[in-house]
């Protein structure tokens, strides 16, 4: 999904004398993807609920592999950057200077469950609704090819922050021609990734108060756990506390947030 398009020149870590290629400059793609799928729901007498199902197939979805999307040793191929390293006695082969963008295949899914019921001792007034569903993705592309894709160019934490991406480590400009990308440095994104959403609410003081309660957990350790209260003080003025609390490994689909957990307060003013 990333294009690296050009190289800045700032002093690299070494005696500071020297200045080299260190910063990357990229574009983001985001073209169209065809999309083939289906979705039906119904009432289940036996669940007494409404079940949903989807089912979606994403083809051609641009994707992320390291060496493809950020090839660290090909900007080192830029006409300006080879001239300098031959200055500095380095050869580099001559190709292609940029990444490219690798495309992917994938089945995305969702089966739903939803109902309404009652608990007399919390809300004698109205019913409790919740809606909940398991949540898929298939990437057919790297089961069929074995390629490897990571997650969208998150890379993996450290102890002081995220790795680098690249084997930065020793480098000086006496070495620079072998730099070249890492790709455990980013974190993977297995060929099938899944999520469990649930969502309870329910209505006080005639509808005016609603608190609710979202939890999205990822199979792979990832959790979001949203709380929320919502008062319509009238049809025009809307007051909404909400809080959400991140957490769990660092992968797919929210580990990337899990040190950001939110405090939001809101005021809704309908003018019409």
């Amino acid at each position: 999904m990333f294009q690296p398009l050009d190289l800045s020149r700032a002093p690299l870590v070494t005696n500071g004398k020297g200045k080299g290629p260190t910063q990357v400059i990229t574009e983001l793609h985001n073209g169209l993807v065809d999309v083939i799928g289906g979705a039906t729901s119904w009432f289940s007498e036996r669940l007494d609920g409404i079940v949903r199902t989807e089912a979606e197939f994403f083809l051609g979805e641009p994707g992320f592999i390291p060496n493809d999307n950020v090839p660290f040793e090909a900007l080192l191929r830029t006409p300006s950057v080879r001239k300098l390293l031959a200055g500095l006695g380095q050869k580099v082969p001559a190709g292609i200077d940029h990444g490219t963008i690798p495309h992917a295949n994938f089945l995305r899914f969702e089966l739903g469950y939803d109902r309404f019921f009652f608990i007399r001792s919390l809300n004698p007034a109205n019913s409790f609704t919740w809606v909940t569903a398991y949540v898929g993705q298939w990437n057919m592309t790297e089961t069929f090819t074995g390629q490897d894709f990571r997650f969208n160019g998150q890379t993996k934490p450290t102890a002081t922050g995220t790795r680098v991406g690249a084997n930065t480590a020793g480098l000086t400009l006496a070495n620079i021609s072998q730099l070249h990308t890492v790709a455990t440095d980013f974190v993977d994104l297995y060929p099938y990734e899944s999520f469990v959403q649930t969502h309870l609410q329910t209505d006080y003081m005639h509808g005016r108060l609603t608190p609710s309660i979202t939890a999205i957990m990822g199979l792979n350790g990832t959790f979001v756990v949203p709380v929320g209260l919502s008062y319509r003080f009238s049809d025009s003025l809307l007051f909404d506390l909400r809080y959400t609390y991140l957490g769990g490994a660092f992968m797919f689909p929210s580990g990337f947030f899990r040190d950001r957990s939110q405090l939001a307060a809101r005021v809704t003013v309908q003018l019409n």
